[in-house]
């Protein structure tokens, strides 16, 4: 979802990101995580990717979001092994985030 307000002398984007189950009875049979963000970068990702999915553009490249099936898989591998040899080896607390 996103949406839009002028705010001063340009539009700000508001965006929720989320897993995406919103149906009432398979909701309470797991959690869904949602990101509600007012991040330039993140609404101009998802504004990208919008124009892509309506073929008005080509495959963007994006700022800050990972966009299946074109750089998603290959980014997390990247974490993963960047993380994994000193952290999780390591009996640490580990994370994918940057």
């Amino acid at each position: 979802m996103i949406g839009g307000a002028t705010r001063g002398k340009g539009l700000r984007r508001y965006c929720h990101l989320g897993t995406g189950n919103y149906h009432l009875k398979t909701a309470r049979l797991y959690t869904d995580y949602g990101l509600m963000t007012a991040d330039e970068s993140i609404g101009e990702d998802i504004h990208e990717i919008f124009l892509q999915l309506t073929g008005l553009t080509r495959v963007p490249h994006l700022r800050k979001l990972l966009h299946a099936p074109f750089s998603l898989h290959q980014a997390l591998v990247a974490k993963i092994d960047r993380n994994a040899p000193t952290r999780g080896r390591a009996s640490l607390p580990a994370s994918l985030r940057n």
